[in-house]
Order: C-alpha cells, then sequence, then structure tokens
C-alpha cells in the first residue's frame, strides 16, 4: 500500500511542479512550522476576529428566525471569547496531526451512533478517491484505532460525568490517568497508520479529514506543550 501510494504522490507532484513551482501542500508541514504560523499574533489575532465576526453573524440570525440565543451579556462575556479559532477546512496547516486524527477517530469509529459513523466513513471514502488515496484507508485506520477509539468513548464517558452538576472528585482522577494513558496509544497508532501507508496517511489526514474540524481555545496552549502531545507525551 505504501509503494502505491508514493506512486501515486509522485505522479501527481510532478503534475503540479511541470505547471509551477507549488508552495508546500498542508500534509507536508512539519511540525515546528505548523506551531510558529499557529502562534504569530497577528495570524491568531485576525483568526480570532474573524471567529467573533461569524460568531455575531449566526446569533443575529438565529434572532431574525426566531430561535432562542444566549443573552447580550453572556455574548460579549470576555470569559467565553476564544483566544484563537482553528477552522480546518481554511487553515488545515495550522492543526496538529494529532488533533485531525483524534476528532476524526472519534466521529468516525467511536461516537456509537452507526448510521453517523457511516455517513462520516463514507464521505472520507469518497473524498479519499477524488484526491487518489486507496480506497480501503477508511476501513484499516478504523482497523488499527480500534484501542484508541474505544478509550476516546471512554473519556467521552468520564467527560460528561465531570461536567454534571456536582461531579465526583474520582471521576475527574480517573478522566486526567486515561488521558495521560490515551496520548501514546494515539502516537502508536498514527505511527502506525503511517508505517503502512506513508505520507499518504498524513495526506488523508489534511486532505479529507481536516475539513470537518475546527478546534477553538479559552486559552492559549503552549507550543511545547503541543509538541510533547504529538510525540505521544513521552
Amino acid at each position: 500500500m505504501r509503494v502505491w501510494c508514493l506512486i501515486i504522490l509522485l505522479l501527481q507532484g510532478a503534475a503540479v511542479a511541470a505547471q509551477e513551482a507549488p508552495a508546500k501542500r498542508p500534509w507536508e508541514w512539519t511540525i515546528d512550522e505548523r506551531l510558529a504560523a499557529r502562534f504569530d499574533v497577528k495570524g491568531k489575532m485576525e483568526r480570532r476576529a474573524l471567529s467573533e465576526k461569524r460568531r455575531a453573524e449566526f446569533r443575529a440570525r438565529d434572532l431574525a428566525d426566531g430561535i432562542p440565543v444566549e443573552p447580550p451579556a453572556l455574548f460579549s462575556n470576555p470569559l467565553i471569547l476564544t483566544s484563537d479559532s482553528i477552522n480546518g477546512a481554511e487553515h488545515p496547516e495550522m492543526l496538529l496531526p494529532h488533533e485531525i486524527f483524534n476528532t476524526y477517530a472519534f466521529f468516525a469509529y467511536g461516537i456509537g451512533d452507526d448510521e453517523f459513523t457511516a455517513s462520516i466513513q463514507e464521505e472520507a471514502t469518497n473524498r479519499a478517491i477524488e484526491v487518489g488515496l486507496p480506497p480501503d484507508m477508511v476501513a484499516v485506520i478504523g482497523r488499527e484505532s480500534f484501542e484508541f477509539v474505544a478509550m476516546l468513548w471512554r473519556e467521552y464517558e468520564l467527560g460528561e460525568l465531570t461536567h454534571a452538576f456536582n461531579p465526583d472528585p474520582e471521576d475527574w482522577k480517573k478522566l486526567r490517568k486515561l488521558r495521560e494513558e490515551l496520548c501514546p496509544v494515539r502516537a502508536d497508532a498514527i505511527r502506525r497508520l503511517r508505517t503502512i501507508y506513508g505520507t499518504c496517511f498524513d495526506r488523508f489526514l489534511y486532505d479529507v479529514a481536516a475539513r470537518n474540524v475546527s478546534r477553538k481555545y479559552l486559552g492559549d496552549p503552549e507550543p511545547e506543550e503541543l509538541k510533547k502531545i504529538e510525540e505521544g507525551c513521552r
């Protein structure tokens, strides 16, 4: 599979190069390049401003349609304003592989709704075929991510408990412990998939899965912490 993917990518790259010298494609960026662009102050301010503008537009549209919205005092509360907002359909290169993989794996394999997951998998398969990737990638990714997806589902369940009224402190402890265990399991799954597909797996993440990933932050994560997570928290 890896050789087949490499041939396809080389042919596609040669076709583009014959027309013009291309900029780096989203899946080709290094982790350091992603973090440098992501934490560029001007770029982050622009993304945040765009996010808040869209939020205001959605709120105005809902008001016009008679849909209940949050009170103005809550809407303008600086404590709930995002410090950054990254839309994978617009800026996939700023997302780290583990962030895309986390979201995609949960919704494509672990959400517990067979009809919904089937629709996500079908969309991903069709998109993979469109961009010249192997049509069996979706099934193989699910197989190689089985343990990780099971842990994601448990994380979701514990997250629900910890956000309940008067949560049990023991559930918080379990959630923190699970997240520590989940980090290397996710990195191992990504590593296996890169062994199987090589660069094609990263292209799947950025050309297929990232389109449906959006990350919002209420506070600034540290670049070093994000890099540590990407490396499996080891």
